[in-house]
């Protein structure tokens, strides 16, 4: 399976064995209830595409820093307060969208993210921004 496409349903929970679809390239679980990612996530080492839009997120566990194809992650309208330092191992996104949570702060390895041209970080809580990120 290359694509996987569960938006807008009532998913509240993503089960471990997400991480033994290691050819998924897009997986969109937007508009949905989920609460958390397993940390099996970082299986999915061909994902390009991540879309988690619109769902009640607080945080990205660490396996997201194993995902280094990813492209594009769209996490906004979730409730992260911090984004997971493990991201800049993500080196090869280019839009990053984070917009409607609420975030305070960046952490320093945002400005591992050289190939990044689309960095939405609107309607946030966003105090400072790290002088990493001018990298």
């Amino acid at each position: 399976m290359q694509e996987l496409w569960l938006d807008h349903n009532q998913l509240q929970h993503i089960p471990p064995e997400i991480g033994q679809l290691k050819k998924l390239s897009c997986l969109d679980i937007s508009e949905n209830r989920l609460e958390d990612l397993p940390e099996e996530i970082g299986g999915l080492v061909a994902l390009t595409d991540l879309h988690l839009s619109q769902n009640v997120i607080e945080s990205l566990p660490n396996g997201i820093g194993n995902l280094t194809k990813l492209t594009i992650l769209k996490v906004d309208q979730n409730r992260l307060s911090m984004l997971n330092g493990n991201i800049g191992n993500c080196d090869h996104l280019q839009e990053l969208i984070l917009t409607e949570n609420f975030l305070c702060e960046l952490p320093v390895a945002i400005g591992n993210l050289v190939k990044l041209n689309n960095l939405n970080l609107d309607r946030n809580n966003l105090h400072k921004l790290p002088s990493e990120i001018g990298k």
